[in-house]
């Protein structure tokens, strides 16, 4: 076994628990729906999330080349999994009752949501530079940083509309960017 597949079977239940929690939860709230309050931004938050975690685990196949593997970097990309692991439990936290309001959920936890975005966003730029052994093009650099730019915003601005539109944002920009531009499939 390579290291890379070593850490891929990792790195493949760390994302697969995320994509597992995130739609049973949203399967849950959407489930309750005439107990509880669904929200829009909540919703657009779970889209987003959805697609990082599935086009991460796809943008994962590029270190199947790599072969100067450390503890360093193995511990990075776990840290990076963990990440994107965590929004999914910051966004929907467990054990939420059958009647949440999910703006409610939303507000309370929404500075630790986009600051934890943030971190997802900086450690994916640092181990796309440990990947290619260099430094990441200056375009991918300012596409990721102005996401997590966009998220720090969200963390001061602290309004609803502010929020959806963010996780539209980001969520349209991915995709376009994930098919047409780098033509990831």
């Amino acid at each position: 076994m390579s290291d890379f597949e070593f850490l891929s079977v990792l790195v493949s239940i760390v994302i697969g628990l995320g994509l597992t929690h995130l739609l049973a939860s949203f399967g849950s709230a959407f489930y309750s729906k005439t107990l509880n309050r669904m929200d829009a931004a909540h919703i657009a938050w779970t889209v987003t999330i959805f697609f990082i975690l599935v086009l991460n685990w796809w943008v994962f196949l590029l270190w199947r080349e790599f072969d100067n593997w450390n503890f360093a970097t193995f511990f990075l990309v776990v840290i990076w999994t963990t990440a994107m692991y965590m929004l999914t439990i910051i966004l929907y936290p467990p054990n939420l009752p059958d009647d949440a309001n999910y703006r409610d959920v939303f507000e309370q936890n929404r500075s630790w949501f986009l600051i934890s975005f943030v971190v997802m966003c900086l450690l994916d730029m640092l181990i796309s530079g440990l990947r290619d052994g260099r430094l990441p093009d200056t375009f991918y650099l300012v596409f990721v940083g102005h996401y997590a730019l966009v998220a720090l915003v969200g963390v001061f601005v602290c309004k609803r509309w502010y929020d959806l539109g963010a996780a539209l944002y980001i969520s349209t920009t991915m995709v376009l960017w994930s098919f047409i531009v780098r033509h990831t499939v």
